[in-house]
């Protein structure tokens, strides 16, 4: 917990030395690591990217709190959520293709083992179905970060240089490389039909790494696509935008859909998230900077509300050892503090006005309205049966006669590790909600650039 605090503070810092107002790369550090193959140890930020490290360095924390009742195997347990943080950060944080691709392969060990050993009943299933999908889509980003290097001259895997030469491929290889970066990338985002290992995976996972796998490690889609896929191939990515809108559109209704029928609270949590990342992927393909600041504000908003509400069925399951929904009718009855921490965090998600999932949502529509108005005007009224399944679930636990196979006591929220996590997380969807400029005017000049290399 203190190495995460501290990491926090760092990032806090580092915040204020960075400069945020041109595209430049801020705070780039440089280690020649095999520079006869193109090979460096390059870090930077820039205004994509550092939402996401204040992200995580904010998100792991309120992990380390979530797992404070773990009794089995303590040490391993924090020391993989540490790895977790270290190698996220290093995703979002990485300057050269091949530095980031083995970022993107170390996150993937810890959480299977997170999920393998400390999981439910059918971890073993979902622990290996997560590795599998995961690790395959990576095999196609591996191959497409392969196919840049051979079509740089001279050789490198460093972004910066790519991105110079890498839209001035042929139309037919930029195509072909974007076409295996959108697999890679919508796996791990997950959109449908690539989306099946999501609910397994939260469901076995313990409640730390279901809060990893949601706020974070779904980011690691969106904002590769954005660094890689839109900046260093941008005329394959327009060709494959009919392609993205489907994907996002279908993603959006279809995880709406299939929450409402969900008897887990979990699974019911995992499939909204699949559904506003589909949302997120309507905002990359509408290919303008409301658009594109709208799915990255997404991903941030979307990281702190969906840790909050896969928190709080962590502790519901803790307090009452089951997460069927049914079982738990009328809960918020006997814990009004937690009751009302879920209200707060199902309106979040189904975005209401004055808080986070709003504005992401709202710039989203905004920027795709201005370039697919067919599209924002249908994929609009997902948020409907959105809605529709967050009351439904909201209505079942708090305003109906407590279940009789509930506990006759039952404990609300502890001060420490439950009520101040969830506090903290409250606020700043409040906080982001209300006042979004800081992130907005941090990432204004990048997404500029990206948009620009688009042609917009």
């Amino acid at each position: 917990m203190g190495v995460t605090i501290v990491t926090f503070i760092i990032s806090l810092i580092a915040w204020g030395r960075a400069d945020f107002s041109t595209s430049a790369y801020s705070l780039v550090e440089t280690v020649a690591w095999a520079p006869s193959v193109g090979i460096n140890y390059i870090l930077g930020v820039d205004g994509i990217s550092y939402p996401l490290v204040l992200l995580t360095t904010l998100i792991s924390p309120l992990a380390m709190a979530a797992s404070w009742h773990v009794s089995d195997r303590t040490n391993i347990h924090f020391a993989l959520l540490l790895i977790i943080e270290s190698a996220l950060l290093g995703v979002f944080l990485a300057l050269d293709l091949f530095l980031f691709f083995v970022f993107w392969e170390i996150v993937l060990v810890p959480m299977y083992f997170l999920i393998g050993i400390w999981g439910g009943p059918r971890r073993e299933y979902a622990s290996i179905k997560f590795f599998i999908y995961t690790h395959f889509a990576g095999l196609f980003v591996l191959l497409a970060i392969i196919a840049l290097y051979f079509n740089v001259e001279p050789r490198t895997f460093s972004m910066a240089t790519i991105a110079q030469y890498g839209p001035s491929l042929p139309v037919n290889t930029q195509i072909i490389i974007f076409g295996a970066l959108l697999f890679g990338f919508a796996v791990k985002l997950p959109v449908w039909p690539f989306h099946t290992w999501l609910p397994d995976a939260h469901v076995e996972a313990p409640t730390a790494g279901s809060i990893h796998l949601a706020s974070l490690m779904l980011k690691m889609g969106g904002y590769g696509l954005i660094r890689i896929g839109l900046v260093m191939v941008p005329d394959g990515a327009r060709a494959w935008i009919p392609v993205m809108l489907i994907l996002g559109g279908v993603s959006a209704f279809y995880a709406a859909f299939a929450a409402m029928s969900q008897r887990d609270l979990k699974k019911l949590i995992a499939y909204s998230s699949v559904s506003h990342m589909g949302l997120a992927l309507l905002g990359i393909a509408a290919f303008n900077i409301i658009g594109i600041q709208g799915a990255i504000y997404e991903m941030v908003a979307h990281g702190i509300i969906t840790g909050h509400l896969f928190f709080i069925a962590g502790v519901i399951h803790h307090k009452t050892g089951t997460r069927i929904i049914e079982d738990l009718t009328g809960f918020g009855k006997k814990t009004p503090l937690l009751m009302a921490s879920i209200g707060i965090a199902f309106l979040a998600s189904m975005g209401l006005p004055g808080l986070a999932g709003f504005v992401a949502e709202f710039l989203i529509f905004l920027g795709v309205f201005a370039a697919f108005k067919f599209v924002a005007i249908i994929v609009v009224f997902s948020i409907i049966f959105t809605a529709g399944y967050f009351m439904w679930t909201m209505q079942r636990l708090g305003f109906r006669e407590p279940a009789k196979t509930l506990p006759k006591h039952i404990d609300d929220l502890e001060f420490w590790p439950e009520l101040v996590p969830f506090a903290i997380l409250i606020l700043l969807t409040i906080v982001f909600g209300i006042y979004p400029s800081p992130l907005l005017d941090m990432m204004e000049a990048s997404v500029a650039n990206v948009v620009a290399v688009l042609g917009g």
